[in-house]
């Protein structure tokens, strides 16, 4: 059955247009003993991948990790963001612990890197279970594809060679355990918006005819033009307002009628607080600093200059090239100026629309006017953002020991696609002989390596529990449910029952298991092999049993009394 519906959250929001990426940049110290470097304070915000200097005493600081030895056994990460607003880095971070040197031949340890997407880089994902080897159900070790605006986050931890969680209690709290979330991509900035305008359109009618609907500003439809020709009639005018980054229609005005009989010039006025709000016709006009205001019935509706008896008018014409600050050729004196129309080219003419206006006369169509000094209506395009800079991750199946991708070398470690490595996380199979995933890891800006691969390392595998003697103990947990966590750690494994079938089915892979994070499947419908199911067995779920002459595990229970099956007679023989 599904859950109720949640309340409503955020999906995506508008971003800032034209705005800088934001990145990151990491540098990494070694020491000798568990004790952190001291905190930087020369961070010269002004200059890219800046090395700075160490404090007395400690280790220089490295764009690269060096990794630990026996005598530097542990090493330290600092970070710092870009502000693409004010276009310089910010401070280094605290240094944070990176790599521990393993103790006493025990295997070392391991940096697990998980991955999450959120719909941009100012949409940072909730924390992770700091303590938990397990951070959460939104993480994961293959890292997702990010597409337009979307961002890629990381989280990272040192992990034991029995897959278990380093914990440095030596830490603050807040430092333990999974560290992040951080950025690992960058998102480019938008293009830069443009200015909206107004376009108007004209329709010949006896009588008022409803507005344009058409989007295409130049291409009003329904007997609506852009230039009103010489005919006698009545004309109507609408204004377009015009988004200026896609050129569509945002909104058509109101219908007005701009000739013809019904516009009553009342006189002239100031400003348009002066005009009356009662008492007036449709048609009653006031002219305002040049302008005609008209009165529609409901509200006063600035229709333009005043055109007067003669009928002369404004007349637009318009071009586009590729140049943001020379305009097409224009021969002010013509009528018909060459490469220049009354409706607006198709963008393959060039990105830059440029326009003009005269003054033609309404009686014998001359101009009145030269064409005014061309001026662009297509805002600029605005500048890319930072490119993000981010971590790759590629993998391949191995053994415990040994991998199956190419070997790491000096020349393999430069190569940007090592053969048999993968973006992709394997699958992992029971019975296989390659048990085990293997990472290898290097920093990428603009699909260049920046950073050689990282020696290979085994992230985890499938542990095949011997088959004599070493089985996990197996105990109850209910009845199974996709949200609660099921764990085998080698030593003990649950047993749940699936309501699908009516079976009872027992966690066989060393591995947790929650269903959301495994297509929501059932124990009944799993085919990876993780579970087994329990033959001709019943489970009873008692707090107090009371079963006397009960034959279990071999041995029969009678009050204080138990007879084993294994046991002796009179005779000193076996008794079974």
């Amino acid at each position: 059955m599904w859950s109720d519906w949640q309340g409503p959250t955020i999906w995506s929001k508008w971003g800032v247009n034209g705005k800088d990426g934001d990145g990151r940049e990491y540098i990494f110290q070694r020491t000798k003993l568990p004790a952190p470097p001291h905190n930087i304070t020369d961070n010269n915000p002004d200059v890219d991948e800046y090395i700075p200097s160490s404090y007395p005493g400690e280790e220089p600081w490295t764009d690269d990790p060096s990794g630990v030895s026996q005598t530097y056994q542990y090493e330290w990460v600092s970070q710092r963001k870009y502000d693409g607003n004010t276009h310089k880095w910010g401070n280094f971070s605290s240094p944070a612990l990176w790599a521990k040197y393993g103790d006493n031949g025990q295997d070392g340890m391991s940096i697990r890197v998980m991955y999450t997407r959120t719909s941009g880089s100012d949409v940072k994902p909730r924390d992770p279970d700091r303590l938990n080897i397990n951070p959460g159900s939104i993480w994961g070790v293959g890292m997702p594809t990010a597409t337009g605006k979307q961002a890629i986050w990381g989280i990272q931890a040192l992990v034991t060679y029995d897959n278990k969680l380093y914990i440095d209690e030596n830490l603050p709290e807040e430092e333990r355990g999974w560290q992040g979330p951080y950025l690992i991509t960058g998102v480019p900035g938008l293009d830069g918006n443009n200015f909206n305008y107004q376009v108007d359109a004209f329709k010949q009618a006896t009588t008022k005819p409803d507005k344009p609907t058409s989007s295409d500003p130049y291409a009003p439809g329904n007997g609506w033009v852009n230039v009103p020709d010489m005919s006698t009639g009545t004309w109507w005018k609408s204004t377009a307002l015009v988004q200026g980054e896609t050129a569509t229609v945002i909104e058509w005005g109101a219908v007005i009628k701009v000739t013809g009989q019904g516009i009553v010039i009342k006189g002239t006025l100031e400003s348009t607080d002066d005009l009356p709000m009662t008492g007036n016709e449709i048609g009653d006009a006031y002219v305002i600093d040049g302008y005609l205001w008209v009165w529609n019935g409901e509200t006063w509706v600035n229709v333009g200059t005043v055109q007067g008896a003669d009928g002369n008018y404004t007349e637009y014409r318009f071009a586009r090239n590729n140049s943001w600050s020379t305009p097409p050729s224009l021969n002010k004196s013509d009528r018909y100026p060459t490469g220049w129309s009354s409706t607006a080219p198709v963008l393959s003419d060039g990105p830059v629309l440029w326009a003009t206006f005269a003054t033609i006369s309404g009686v014998d169509n001359t101009l009145l006017t030269d064409w005014a000094d061309p001026y662009y209506m297509t805002g600029s395009t605005g500048a890319s953002g930072i490119p993000g800079v981010g971590y790759e991750v590629k993998y391949c199946k191995g053994t415990e020991t040994t991998y199956t991708g190419e070997q790491w070398s000096d020349s393999m470690k430069w190569k940007r696609n090592p053969t048999g490595w993968s973006l992709d996380v394997p699958e992992l199979v029971n019975g296989d002989e390659y048990n085990y995933i293997w990472f290898i890891q290097c920093r990428i800006i603009n699909d260049t390596m920046e950073t050689a691969w990282s020696k290979p390392n085994p992230m985890g595998g499938i542990i095949v529990p011997d088959p004599v003697g070493s089985q996990p103990i197996i105990y109850p947990q209910g009845i199974y449910s996709t949200t609660t966590p099921y764990i085998n750690d080698g030593e003990k494994a649950p047993y749940v029952y699936d309501t699908s079938d009516g079976d009872f089915y027992y966690l066989k892979s060393v591995m947790t298991w929650i269903g959301t994070q495994q297509n929501n499947v059932s124990p009944a419908t799993d085919t990876s092999g993780a579970w087994a199911k329990l033959e001709n067995y019943e489970a009873v779920f008692a707090n107090v049993l009371i079963t006397p002459n009960a034959l279990v595990g071999g041995a029969v229970f009678n009050n204080n009394l138990m007879f084993s099956q294994r046991g002796k007679n009179a005779s000193n023989e076996n008794s079974s």
